[in-house]
Order: structure tokens, then C-alpha cells, then sequence
């Protein structure tokens, strides 16, 4: 079965548009409880509070299977806390481990395949550049010794290698990372 496209469902009612498949009921029940949750969620009792209109539900739309898993690289585990990043290594069965314990692995000659996904935890920049850069400091040593090769993929989808061959290109920098960074503005008294 399908959901209908909600610019198709705008306006109608509800029981004509979702789906009467015995295997619907299951999505149908779970569209109850959401309802129920947004009604009680800590957001929607302050917008009542403030007079604003409710969230107070979602829609389901589209039907089927994921994909098949396409032939790729093969990660050991993920490193992560970052919900898109956690989903993708459950559905294809991949160890997931707190992001935190990334920074008490060693990672040295184990031949394991890792994916740590740094997705900044704070707004504060210059403290989430002294976090990753203390973090990248411990592997330094693994790299040096030829026993691991690392691959930094930033948001843009840039990919640079770093392995033996480059190891002294990699941490040249005469300053740390937040210190690269603009000085923070002073708003005006």
C-alpha cells in the first residue's frame, strides 16, 4: 500500500485518504499516537501557551522497501551521535557506538575500518575545533607509524587522504584550528 501525497490529502478527510490495507492498521494506530505525543510534546504546550497554532501531526507518504545495500566500503563500526549517521549504520548492521568512546579507542594496528562522524555538538566553533583537534592530536602517532590511514570528509563532501606517505602534510599548522577562526564581534554599547 501507499500513502497519498500530502498536496493530494490537503483539505480531505482523513478516513477516505489513508490506506484500508489490514497492513495499514499498524501505520494508522502509530498516526494516533504521534497525535497523541505532539499533544502533550513540552513545544506544543508552550505555543498553546502562547496563543501559536500546534504542531499536531505528520504524514506518512511513499511505501516500499529500502534499498538494497549497494557495494561499498566496509565499516567495522560508526563513531557517532548524529541521528541521520546512527540510522544508517543500524540498517546496515553496523556496530554503533557513542561518539565519545571514539576518544579512548586505540586505533592503532587493529586493521579495522572505522567511521567517526564529528557532527559539532554545540554552536560554540572555537570550542568544537579545540575538541576535534585534540581528538585528531591522538592519532597522529598511529599515522606516523604507518599503521592506519585516515580519510577526512568535511560537509562540503571533500575527501583528503592522510597516510604515511603524507603524514608530515597533515598536521603542518603553527597555530591550532581555533585560532583560525575570526575574532567574535563585540555588539556595540
Amino acid at each position: 500500500f501507499d500513502f497519498v501525497p500530502l498536496s493530494r490529502a490537503l483539505g480531505k478527510d482523513l478516513s477516505e485518504i489513508l490506506p484500508q490495507h489490514p497492513e495499514a492498521q499498524f501505520w494508522r494506530r502509530l498516526l494516533g499516537e504521534i497525535q497523541v505525543a505532539l499533544h502533550h510534546c513540552p513545544v506544543n504546550v508552550r505555543r498553546r501557551r502562547e496563543g501559536r497554532q500546534e504542531i499536531n501531526s505528520l504524514w506518512f507518504w511513499g511505501g516500499g522497501f529500502l534499498p538494497p545495500q549497494g557495494a561499498g566500503p566496509s565499516i567495522d563500526a560508526v563513531y557517532s551521535d548524529d541521528p541521520v549517521s546512527s540510522g544508517l549504520a543500524i540498517i546496515n548492521d553496523c556496530p554503533l557506538k557513542p561518539l565519545r568512546r571514539a576518544k579512548k579507542v586505540d586505533f592503532s594496528g587493529d586493521g579495522r575500518s572505522v567511521l567517526i562522524d564529528w557532527t559539532p555538538s554545540s554552536g560554540d566553533a572555537r570550542a568544537e575545533l579545540n575538541a576535534l583537534e585534540g581528538f585528531l592530536a591522538a592519532l597522529l602517532p598511529v599515522l606516523h607509524r604507518g599503521e592506519r590511514q585516515l580519510t577526512l570528509i568535511d560537509g562540503s563532501g571533500t575527501v583528503r587522504e592522510y597516510g604515511r606517505a603524507r603524514r608530515f602534510c597533515f598536521w603542518r599548522r603553527r597555530r591550532p584550528l581555533a585560532q583560525c577562526l575570526p575574532a567574535p564581534s563585540t555588539p556595540p554599547k
